[in-house]
């Protein structure tokens, strides 16, 4: 029968099957635990030995109006929408500044930091504190210093070593010690249960570990209220350090408020104290004139024109310690200055385009301030607001020479003025002259201390009245539940982990497998019929395989799988009363030659005359199995040295009988291209039922070209494991190639393993076809009891890469 199992109209539809899927990772269970035990290890270890990380939390509100008494007297505090955006977006960033920071350490004073050394890890003691340290001396041109280690000897003596230093220092309690440029005593031990070691810390030395752990951010997007979080290894240190951060904070923004009126009160006070003296001289030289001379009257005109001249004095003296003011204000230029102050007006009237530039110039400088925050002083945000502060204090300057010449010409004319009611006084008697020039004097001088009393109070007031920027709305507080790491979410991301390596590893294996495992391989790669379905065998095999196996345990699932292959045999070339069969492979190593022991010994069991031919004339070693000297055979016979009654050999098993390959000949390709072959299959046909040619691997040499194409049935033999998946492709290239008829496969060696198997199902439409003939048979197991897995050898769980 010609081998018409071709795959006409099929189209497979493939669903996947889940069930199937899953086995496919149940069969590798300890691969799957492996991964997690080792994921789930890797997480125990990284949360013992990594340091927890708690998170403190305060909220402070940002005061977007100005609540100061000046706004009493009708200054509006209110700012825009955006202007306040902008100044809550300011203060956070004068907030996390290092200026703020460093002002936050002092306030914490933490000058020296404990530690605990234990077996992996090193952890900070704070607020503990296991030593009375008494600090002398620093090395002020170092943020920290070396860690010193401490052990104590006795009650009394102790030693210091210098960490990664060989330099060990002994001891007493009290004694002044001086390493380093640092000089200390340690006059007493509170505790001490492990190794000691500490280190001395500037204030600045605290900016790097809190100014990458500082987060401000708005609680609700445009709005004026402030979460302050700060991360760190110690929530008593954090919750310390946000609560010093907001003083630090408040403190600041109280001093930047305060600068302008302190240095308007610094002025004034400088004025009051100059001009306190001649008040009080005038004063006594008024009071001392009267009580030497009678009381004198003085004529209407006379006092009014003393009267204006007063106020002239008076006006022209104002100018003049306006001058003075005008005067500071070009030094605060000139000295680069933080904030420029020039609050000083007379009759309630200061220039009003000055006052607006030096409000203008301020806001620049405190920009550049919240700049410097983020940037660097060449970066170019910072080189953009220098050149406005350049531009705004050239503007001033202009403005000032302008002031300055305003005034240089009101004195002038005050000073005519005076001067011409001063003449009008030389017109009465001198005793009365003397009297109003005295009471002149000391009006002029008393009007000038009580203005800048005046001014001295009302600065004061706005001093005094100055609210901080902040009010707060939550503490830090106590918090010793860590946020990192997160011991379930370690956990859970670990098992996913571990379960997803395990499953990844799975999937590798199963992918870069290259050998043909499963059935499945086999009937979606090629049209070539399947007959056989063999198990592996269960035993250790001897050198020479001299048992034939299918004889020798006839009722193991293995013989089983052999018979399988012996009923359809019988269903192929049934025209023939010989058959003619030869048994292939790809390359050696696939079961060949054991296959067609095994096959011939299994037809011998029905009565079938069986001869079995080693054809491999290069390296056969069957003759082995048989126990024949192979000095004869086929080689022999296809020369003509021997005839076929002498290289027939009887064997120690009914109705099968063999015939060796003989020795190796130079040529045998040529050999099986002789006539000869022709007579030896023809004789062979009139004795036997069966002729088995076990051939050379076709995919190595041609020799068994010549025999696969005499032959009434070709069987090819693939074994699981071994067997590349491109061997496949051989039997039906070989069917096409050479026109051959009855083609069949054999899986050899196969062991069930789910890894290997298909996980999907598939249906056929527009068409019916048929792996095999008879069909096949997968000896799993039996609940007969006929067949049992006792005979199937148990392989240890870890060798899943072997199955054979």
């Amino acid at each position: 029968m010609e081998n018409s199992n071709k795959r006409e109209n099929f189209i497979p539809v493939e669903n996947i099957d889940f069930k199937k899927l899953i086995d496919v990772f149940v069969s590798r269970w300890y691969i799957i635990a492996a991964t997690l035990i080792i994921s789930l290890s890797i997480a125990y270890v990284y949360l013992r030995y990594t340091p927890r990380i708690y998170q403190t939390r305060a909220t402070i509100k940002i005061e977007t109006k100005q609540k100061e008494i000046p706004e009493l007297f009708g200054g509006s505090g209110n700012l825009s929408f955006f202007e306040n955006m902008t100044k809550v977006q300011a203060e956070i960033q004068i907030l996390k500044s290092k200026k703020i920071i460093t002002e936050a350490s002092k306030i914490l004073d933490y000058p020296i930091a404990f530690f605990v050394s234990g077996r992996v890890i090193t952890v900070e003691e704070y607020p503990d504190k296991p030593l009375f340290i008494e600090i002398i001396q620093t090395d002020t041109t170092k943020n920290k210093s070396p860690l010193f280690e401490f052990t104590l000897i006795d009650n009394n003596q102790f030693k210091l070593k210098l960490e990664n230093v060989n330099e060990t220092y002994t001891f007493n309690l009290g004694d002044t010690i001086s390493i380093r440029n640092y000089i200390f005593k340690i006059n007493s031990v509170k505790s001490y249960e492990r190794q000691i070691l500490f280190q001395f810390q500037s204030p600045s030395s605290l900016y790097g570990r809190v100014a990458r752990n500082l987060e401000v951010t708005e609680v609700e997007k445009n709005t004026p209220i402030l979460s302050i979080r700060l991360k760190d290894t110690d929530p008593d240190f954090a919750r310390d350090f946000i609560n010093s951060l907001i003083q630090a904070y408040i403190n600041y923004d109280l001093e930047q408020k305060t600068l302008s009126s302190g240095k308007t009160l610094d002025f004034i006070n400088e004025q009051i104290e100059r001009l306190e003296s001649s008040v009080n001289v005038s004063g006594q030289a008024l009071q001392s004139f009267k009580q030497r001379n009678e009381v004198l009257n003085i004529e209407s005109s006379v006092q009014a024109s003393s009267a204006r001249m007063t106020a002239l004095e008076t006006q022209l003296n104002l100018l003049r310690i306006q001058s003075i003011a005008i005067e500071n204000l070009e030094r605060q230029l000139s000295d680069n200055v933080g904030t420029i102050s020039f609050d000083l007006s007379i009759d309630g009237q200061t220039d009003p385009l000055l006052t607006n530039q030096i409000g203008q110039l301020n806001t620049l400088l405190n920009e550049r301030i919240r700049l410097l925050t983020q940037y660097e002083p060449t970066s170019q945000p910072v080189r953009l607001i220098d050149n406005q502060i350049v531009l705004a204090k050239q503007a001033i300057s202009g403005t000032i020479r302008a002031q300055k010449n305003r005034n240089v010409q009101t004195i002038r004319f005050l000073e005519r003025e005076l001067s011409s009611e001063r003449g009008k006084l030389k017109q009465i008697p001198s005793a009365e002259r003397d009297f109003l020039v005295l009471q002149n004097d000391f009006d002029v001088n008393q009007n000038i201390f009580t203005f800048l009393s005046e001014k001295k109070l009302e600065t004061s007031i706005a001093k005094a009245g100055t609210l901080p920027a902040a009010s707060i709305l939550d503490i830090a507080e106590l918090n010793n539940s860590a946020i990192s790491p997160r011991v379930q979410y370690v956990y859970l991301v670990s098992l996913f982990i571990g379960l997803g390596f395990g499953i990844a590893i799975i999937l590798l294996i199963r992918i870069f497998n290259s050998k043909i495992r499963d059935i499945s391989e086999i009937e979606f790669n090629t049209n070539v019929s399947i007959i056989g379905l063999v198990r592996q065998f269960p035993y250790k095999l001897d050198e020479n395989s001299s048992q034939v196996l299918a004889l020798a345990n006839p009722k193991s699932v293995f013989t089983e799988s052999i018979r399988s292959v012996r009923t359809n045999l019988s269903f192929l070339a049934t025209e023939n009363k010989s058959k003619v069969i030869c048994i292939n492979s790809e390359v050696s190593g696939e079961g060949k030659s054991f296959m067609s022991i095994n096959i011939a010994g299994t037809l011998s069991l029905i009565d079938k005359r069986v001869v079995l031919i080693a054809c491999d004339l290069r390296r056969s070693k069957m003759h082995k199995t048989f126990g024949s000297p192979n000095t004869k055979g086929v080689s022999t016979y296809l020369t003509g040295k021997d005839s076929l009654e002498k290289i027939i050999e009887k064997t120690d098993y009914e109705n099968l009988d063999f015939i060796p390959s003989g020795p190796f000949p130079p040529n045998p390709s040529e050999l099986l291209y002789l006539p000869k072959l022709d007579e030896l299959i023809s004789e062979l046909k009139s004795k036997y039922d069966y002729i088995i040619f076990d051939t050379a691997p076709i995919g190595l040499v041609s020799d068994s070209i010549p025999l696969i194409r005499k032959s009434d049935i070709n069987i090819f033999v693939l074994r699981s494991g071994v067997s590349s998946k491109s061997a496949v492709y051989m039997p039906e290239r070989l069917l096409q190639e050479h026109n051959l008829k009855n083609v069949g496969i054999i899986l050899n060696a196969y062991v069930p393993d789910a890894l290997y198997n298909k996980y999907y199902t598939s249906s056929e439409k527009y068409g019916y076809y048929s792996n095999i003939y008879g069909g096949y048979s997968n000896y799993s197991y039996t609940k007969s009891g006929y067949y049992t897995n006792e005979d199937v050898e148990k392989k240890p769980w870890w060798n899943f890469w072997s199955k054979n």
